[in-house]
């Protein structure tokens, strides 16, 4: 059964049985740091703003109240789901509030760390969503546009977000801020349209990328290039010429311009607008001219290593051979590539699942 946080028998037993029997130091570092999902002791410091965690983690894993060790070093740790959930109900609306954005600034000023930049993107999510309310005796919140910081941090992981497959991820955090800010940041929309255009929402992800191309426009000097923001945004629309409206001579036009903007620095979105131009090819000229170019996507992005896009171009170039004549070449292509998305104890990454798709249909025939 699962468990609700305001079931009054559980919540009486915890708080009577568990928590009320510890002292008070022990009560308020539990509650304050049950916003965290998992914890070592820095973060704990960081977000009660004490500096003997470690000891008190200690302590609590002693008295077995609901830690769970999460390494053999009892570096990390985390609460039992229920006890953390039933601590989180004992936070007010502004003391959560400023604990969620002491653990964002905890995590953001580490984030060489794998996977703290997505962590303090969720407490910024949570710190801006929250009313600005402060907790008795905590003194004032920080002044200033509270959406400012989550927009920041997406801003910073959106890119690798996108290319390594987390269109999920990225569509969550797009949909948490509000539509106004996302709709009035082009970068911002560029993505949110990538999301919409790879989940199947054509119509929305035109829509988006519609309103970056004002923006962008707005926002640019005449006569001044565009750069690197405008090529991104001219291989989404690229794709929506192909995928959308299937205006192949106007998806041609824009990879060439996207391409134009976008410099060598940029490969992962050349990729992306290679491929619409090989399938725009493929549409209105010849076979041979579109495997030239999907050939030289797959160049650059073997050099990326085990992206979802990458994959998209393998099993699009060994379509095309297939229709050109050239199975044996397809075959080949798409072994190649199982090749790289295989690691040392020959598991397939998830990627493999396209190139296996495209692999099965050629034997098949």
């Amino acid at each position: 059964m699962a468990y609700l946080g305001d079931d009054r028998y559980i919540m009486d037993y915890m708080l009577a049985e568990v928590l009320e029997q510890q002292p008070p130091a022990i009560r308020d570092f539990v509650r304050q740091t049950a916003i965290l999902d998992r914890f070592t002791a820095s973060l704990c410091d960081a977000v009660t703003e004490r500096d003997d965690s470690q000891a008190v983690l200690e302590r609590l894993e002693g008295a077995n109240l609901f830690l769970i060790p999460l390494d053999h070093r009892r570096e990390w740790y985390r609460y039992h789901r229920l006890f953390a959930e039933f601590l989180r109900t004992r936070l007010d609306s502004g003391t959560r509030k400023l604990l969620h954005q002491r653990a964002m600034r905890a995590y953001q000023a580490d984030l060489q760390v794998p996977g703290y930049l997505q962590q303090a993107i969720g407490h910024a999510l949570a710190y801006a969503a929250l009313p600005r309310v402060p907790a008795a005796g905590t003194g004032p919140l920080d002044s200033g546009p509270e959406w400012v910081d989550a927009e920041r941090l997406i801003g910073l992981v959106a890119e690798e977000t996108l290319h390594a497959g987390g269109v999920l991820s990225l569509g969550r955090w797009l949909e948490a801020l509000p539509d106004e800010r996302v709709r009035a940041n082009s970068e911002l929309a560029v993505y949110k349209g990538w999301v919409l255009a790879l989940t199947g929402e054509m119509t929305l992800a035109q829509e988006y990328a519609d309103t970056a191309h004002e923006g962008l426009q707005d926002a640019a000097e005449p006569g001044v290039q565009r750069g690197t923001a405008w090529g991104r945004l001219l291989v989404l629309q690229s794709w929506l010429a192909v995928l959308f409206h299937q205006d192949y001579d106007r998806a041609l036009t824009l990879s060439a311009g996207a391409l134009e903007h976008l410099g060598e620095d940029q490969s992962q979105w050349r990729v992306l607008a290679l491929w619409a131009k090989a399938e725009s090819q493929e549409r209105t000229r010849s076979i041979p001219e579109a495997v030239v170019t999907l050939r030289e996507a797959l160049r650059i992005g073997k050099l990326l290593g085990t992206q979802v896009f990458v994959a998209t171009v393998e099993i699009s170039l060994a379509l095309a051979l297939n229709n050109w004549g050239k199975r044996r070449e397809a075959v080949a292509i798409c072994q190649e590539a199982l090749e790289r998305y295989t690691d040392p104890t020959g598991r397939l990454s998830p990627v493999a699942g396209l190139v296996l798709s495209r692999l099965a249909m050629l034997h098949y025939e």
